[in-house]
């Protein structure tokens, strides 16, 4: 059998030395080298061969400069059970060698209670991890090595992975590239630093299967496809995002072309090849723009001549007539602004009507569009009628009351817009809206808001915003609106936040206006808006908020470039990150790259009076978070994050009907940090009973009453869909039993003797299971304003309650004893 039937592809001058005979020689060679190296009871096995050769599949020819692995694998229904791990790509400094100098691997691994889970390793059997990506002690399949974990995921059956190991043994430089090809997700891309190494390297890939499946053909556990082995690096992981030039530096999804931009690119070192950005444009034109070997290198980007539609920027490196698309990211080129003028109620003796006018321009010539104009009523009860109004052709279509399914019409708007004369000069549409029958002003006037909202149904691409008086209100009350109503907790007020939020100003889906409405109808007391890289939602809105009777924090959410994600706020006005979100590992780093080190980071947040909270901890306890630990700059954790849930490669598991970070919980115990259930929302809000809320115990519901409540550690998470509370114990036992009344009494004018009544005062639903002398009296679910009353038979000198839904720790429910 040759190395191309095994679908095994070397490069050519190996596959030229190599004869059939020499080839089977050197196999059985490899297979007496390597069984005695197999752990007891499980077997080496190469990768698309049978168990029973029980060897490694390698590389023989050694690379003593830089050195890439590719490859290529299918993995078995039943991979995740049977398989112990896997080296997706390694290198190891002699054929015959037990220990592994550098390898990426796939394995599952301890976590406490929660058993093994499987997640992408870096790992060293010979010392090349550094103390920085604090490497932790390997068992099992990566027993006697030091690995650091890249990110939790569990591969799946079926799915086809392309892995890339790239290493300079001379500058310890690291890049790690995973992809899923049949669902075309990256997994895993990221540039490490590790050791320096001497000598020979050779790659190899294999994996070990469990017992029970050392008699089976390994391709039906996991094959391989395709490998190759490169001498050169390739600096996978570098970080390069689109800047706007005349504003702060943020990460941009939709392009305007009346604005100028640049091509920002971070490289850790020099490169021998050439890199460069291919531009392909809707329209199928491609350019080419060159980059330096700098460590930093800013391209001018002009795209004020481009055409309407999607453009897609590839980072590509070339050397040695090798080419390598490092990335690929999408924007949106073309804007269309509409401006809501002029909008007033009027009415006869038939009809109230909301009238105005919508003013339309655009950044360019835009073609064969289609605009359609709605109009959103919302009352006290926080539900949400959108009513579609017509389309360019001037069609009306009933509506629909979207939360609880009825239908009307409310009206008609004549709509005489034709996209392809749209261009920079201002189109004006005059609308005219019949408010229905039912909508009663005089009663609803306190809280009542009339908006008038415009989509672009197509083109797709372009960027659609909304801007001037977008919603109109109609005798907005100035007061704070609650919806979620607690009463004291001792001497403290509780409001209901969120403190992981995205606009448009980064990579959210949502305008800031329209983030804050949905915050405000969400029934939020608190929220901070943390775009990446910007406050600039903040600045827009804080007036906004104020009109609301929101209280506003200003956010931002920053970090290392591709790890951990720090939430911060409290931040003062002038604050400006001085490297938004590509921090340095190292000092060195910092040095060649001209990135800011981390701790001079995070210390240049404490000093400016900004908290940081440790984001979708999928990364796990490591720098920078242990040091920020220990030098008390971390002040919480979140232990829910609302995008997370479905998407496994952000680490969260399945605990108690849903998925969450119940390590992150035991963490804050440990460490004593605030606990954070975060909605970290980029798409428009489905409503707040699917929206994650933190609870703060403030002693005044300002500013820097959130802020002392984080220090104080008074926070609660709410996590929603199962309903539940986690947090410490005597706080979580403060809280509930100022929420919900616990009353015993007894009574000799009934046949039974002691009467429990429980009333839940707060907006919480809690769910209680009650027991007297050892018997269950009951298991109750009391929303906000229910009361229970159950009974026993005789007098009872105390109850028990288990509160079901309210966690002191990922295995415990809070227990209360009451008296009468």
């Amino acid at each position: 059998m040759s190395l191309t039937d095994r679908h095994l592809h070397l490069p050519s001058t190996l596959r030229a030395s190599w004869s059939c005979s020499l080839l089977l020689c050197c196999l059985s060679l490899l297979l007496i080298l390597f069984v005695p190296a197999a752990t007891a009871g499980s077997s080496y096995l190469p990768l698309g061969e049978n168990a029973a050769d029980g060897r490694l599949l390698y590389f023989d020819e050694p690379s003593e400069t830089v050195i890439t692995v590719q490859t290529q694998f299918t993995f078995g229904e039943d991979a995740p059970d049977k398989l112990a791990g896997l080296w997706l790509a390694g290198l190891k400094e002699t054929p015959a060698a037990s220990a592994t100098a550098l390898a990426l691997t796939w394995a599952p691994v301890p976590k406490g209670w929660l058993g093994e889970q499987w997640s992408l390793q870096l790992q060293s059997a010979t010392g090349l991890i550094p103390t920085q990506l604090t490497p932790k002690p390997g068992v099992g399949f990566l027993a006697d090595t030091l690995f650091t974990e890249l990110v939790a995921a569990t591969p799946k059956p079926a799915h086809t992975y392309e892995a890339l190991l790239s290493y300079d043994p001379a500058s310890g430089a690291v890049a790690v590239r995973l992809r899923d090809l049949t669902d075309g997700e990256v997994i895993a891309y990221t540039a490490l630093q590790v050791h320096t190494s001497t000598g020979p390297l050779i790659p190899f890939a294999g994996a070990l299967t469990l017992p029970d499946a050392a008699v089976m053909p390994c391709d039906q556990v996991v094959s391989l496809d395709t490998a190759a082995s490169l001498s050169v690096f390739v600096p996978v992981g570098l970080s390069w995002y689109l800047v706007d030039t005349n504003a702060a530096t943020v990460t941009l999804h939709r392009v305007d072309r009346r604005t100028e931009y640049a091509l920002h690119l971070e490289s850790p070192r020099r490169l021998p090849g050439q890199l460069y950005f291919l531009l392909k444009e809707a329209d199928g034109t491609q350019r080419q723009l060159m980059a330096s070997q700098d460590a930093v290198t800013v391209l001018p980007l002009s795209v004020a001549d481009m055409a309407v539609g999607n453009l897609r920027i590839e980072l590509v490196y070339e050397f040695q007539n090798q080419r390598w698309s490092l990335e690929e990211k999408s924007w949106s080129v073309g804007a269309i602004q509409a401006t809501l003028a002029g909008v007033s109620l009027t009415e006869d003796h038939l009809n109230r009507y909301l009238t105005g006018n919508v003013i339309l321009t655009a950044d360019g010539l835009v073609k064969d569009g289609t605009l359609e104009l709605s109009s959103t009523l919302v009352a006290t009860s926080g539900v949400r009628s959108v009513t579609s109004l017509g389309t360019s052709a001037g069609a009306s279509s009933p509506y629909t009351r979207l939360a609880d399914g009825q239908s009307s019409v409310i009206g008609q708007m004549q709509c005489a817009l034709s996209l392809p004369e749209l261009g920079t000069h201002p189109v004006t549409i005059p609308f005219r809206c019949v408010l229905p029958a039912h909508f009663d002003l005089a009663d609803n006037a306190s809280d009542t808001w009339v908006s008038i909202a415009a989509a672009l149904l197509e083109p797709q691409d372009v960027r659609f915003s909304v801007h001037g008086s977008l919603h109109f209100p109609l005798g907005l009350s100035q007061t704070k609106r609650s919806v979620y109503r607690f009463p004291q907790v001792n001497d403290y007020q509780v409001m209901v936040g969120d403190f992981h939020i995205h606009t448009t100003r980064s990579d959210g889906k949502v305008d800031p206006k329209e983030r804050l409405i949905e915050a405000y109808y969400d029934g939020y007391d608190v929220i901070a808006i943390t775009d990446h890289r910007t406050t600039a939602g903040y600045d827009e809105m804080i007036d906004l908020a104020s009109a609301l009777g929101i209280l506003l924090i200003r956010g931002i959410e920053t970090g290392p470039q591709g790890e951990e994600h720090y939430v911060v706020f409290g931040i003062p006005a002038d604050f400006v990150p001085r490297n938004p979100h590509s921090w340095a590992s190292t000092e060195d780093e910092s040095k060649s790259t001209g990135r800011v080190y981390y701790r001079d980071q995070l210390n240049y947040i404490k000093q400016a009076g900004g908290l940081v909270i440790y984001a979708h901890p999928h990364r796990g306890l490591r720098e920078p978070t242990l040091w920020a630990i220990e030098q008390g700059i971390l002040n919480g954790i979140e232990v829910y994050n609302g995008t997370v849930v479905g998407n496994p490669r952000w680490g969260a598991v399945a605990t108690h009907g849903t998925e969450a970070y119940p390590f992150a919980f035991d963490w804050a115990r440990q460490y004593n940090l605030a606990v954070f259930a975060n909605s970290d929302i980029h798409e428009f809000s489905t409503g707040p009973e699917g929206r994650a809320k933190t609870l703060f115990l403030v002693t005044e519901p300002t500013e820097a009453g959130i802020i002392e409540a984080v220090l104080s550690r008074r926070t609660i998470a709410w996590i929603p869909q199962p309903a539940m509370l986690w947090a410490a114990e005597d706080l979580l036992k403060s809280f509930i039993t100022s929420v919900v009344d616990v009353s015993i009494s007894h009574t000799d004018t009934h046949y039974y003797k002691t009467c429990v009544q429980l009333e839940n005062r707060g907006a919480f639903p809690v769910r209680a299971k009650v027991t007297a002398n050892a018997e269950l009296l009951g298991e109750v679910e009391i929303r906000q304003g229910e009361h229970y009353i159950l009974w026993h038979w005789d007098n009872v000198a105390e109850i028990q309650i288990d509160w079901l839904n309210l966690w002191i720790n990922p295995q415990e429910n809070l227990r209360t004893i009451h008296v009468p």
